[in-house]
């Protein structure tokens, strides 16, 4: 997605947007939408500049349950898989409160599905990735209430597939009921081809790969 203003991010790890979910095992009755579900974007927005947002199935909340929850990976498990039950989905500020944002456009490209196996979905959640015209930026959702360490790694081809990538340093998360959590690059062009991103778990053998195209 792509905004016409910029909008800064709150250093505690806050959202600064939501996308809203709502999903069900099929019932036969199309006026019910489902159970409602939040995943939270922790990201930095800058203008004109195109974001990837990467959901997984590990949800940052539920409508009217506990904040500090941690939620199960595909929490609707078992009686449907999460993305299999969605109904629809909508993408708003934080907290739903347009006053926070000013007047300004939004543009989104293709929504896409896809599964990727054996990726620590439960530790990186409901990812971004931007570059911004002069670096990279990330952002991502981890456990709440747990102080988590990151590594992050780049290269032009897949990590995945074998590539060693540059290291890109550790980040932590906030370890609190905010669980956004920032990297940035250095200074540094962007290729042609695009920038894989690895982002591991300090202590996790998986990580999760973000492809960013370039545009």
């Amino acid at each position: 997605m792509r905004t016409s203003a910029r909008i800064a991010r709150k250093p505690g790890g806050d959202q600064t947007a939501e996308i809203g979910t709502y999903t069900k095992q099929n019932d036969g009755m199309p006026s019910n939408q489902g159970d409602h579900y939040y995943h939270y974007l922790c990201a930095d927005w800058w203008p004109n500049r195109w974001m990837l947002v990467t959901l997984n199935r590990q949800v940052q909340h539920k409508v009217s349950q506990d904040a500090g929850i941690n939620w199960p990976e595909n929490p609707t498990a078992p009686g449907w898989n999460y993305f299999d039950g969605l109904t629809r989905f909508y993408f708003t500020s934080e907290y739903g409160d347009p006053s926070l944002w000013g007047n300004q456009t939004f543009d989104f490209s293709d929504v896409e599905f896809g599964t990727t196996p054996g990726e620590p979905d439960a530790l990186v959640a409901s990812v971004t990735a931007t570059y911004t015209g002069t670096h990279y930026e990330l952002s991502w959702q981890g456990p709440k209430n747990q102080n988590l360490g990151y590594t992050v790694r780049y290269a032009t081809s897949s990590l995945h597939a074998g590539a060693a990538g540059t290291a890109g340093g550790t980040v932590n998360n906030p370890g609190n009921t905010y669980q956004g959590t920032f990297w940035a690059s250095a200074s540094m062009a962007q290729p042609a081809g695009g920038m894989y991103f690895a982002i591991q778990p300090l202590g996790s053998t998986t990580f999760t790969e973000i492809y960013l195209p370039a545009r």
